[in-house]
C-alpha cells in the first residue's frame, strides 16, 4: 500500500467514526430533551447506574448496540418507546437472570 492510499484509508475511517459520533451525540441530545418530561426514562438511567455500578459503565452500556436489542442501543430503544424492554434487560443484569 502506498502512503497516499494508507492516508486515504485512515481519513475514510476517521470520517466514518466522526459521522457515527455525530449520530450518537444527536441521539443523546434527543434523549436529554425527553428526560425533562419523562420520569420513566430517568428511572431507567438511574437503574442502569445502579446495575452497572458506575456512571461510565452505565453510559457505555446505554450507548452501545446489543444483540438482544436487535443490534440497537438502549438509548435508541428508549427513544422509540421501548423503555420497558431496556428496564427488563437491566433487571436481568442486576439480578444475574438469563436474558
Amino acid at each position: 500500500m502506498r502512503a497516499e492510499s494508507a492516508i486515504g484509508f485512515l481519513n475514510a475511517g476517521f470520517a466514518r467514526e466522526k459521522i457515527a459520533l455525530t449520530a450518537k451525540a444527536k441521539r443523546i441530545a434527543k434523549l436529554a430533551k425527553r428526560l425533562e418530561t419523562d420520569s420513566g426514562l430517568v428511572e431507567i438511567i438511574q437503574f442502569a447506574h445502579q446495575a452497572l455500578e458506575t456512571e461510565e459503565g452505565a453510559y457505555r452500556w446505554l450507548s452501545r448496540e446489543h444483540k438482544l436489542l436487535e443490534e440497537r442501543t438502549p438509548i435508541e430503544m428508549m427513544l422509540d418507546g421501548h423503555g420497558g424492554r431496556v428496564m427488563q434487560f437491566l433487571v436481568n443484569i442486576e439480578y444475574s437472570l438469563p436474558a
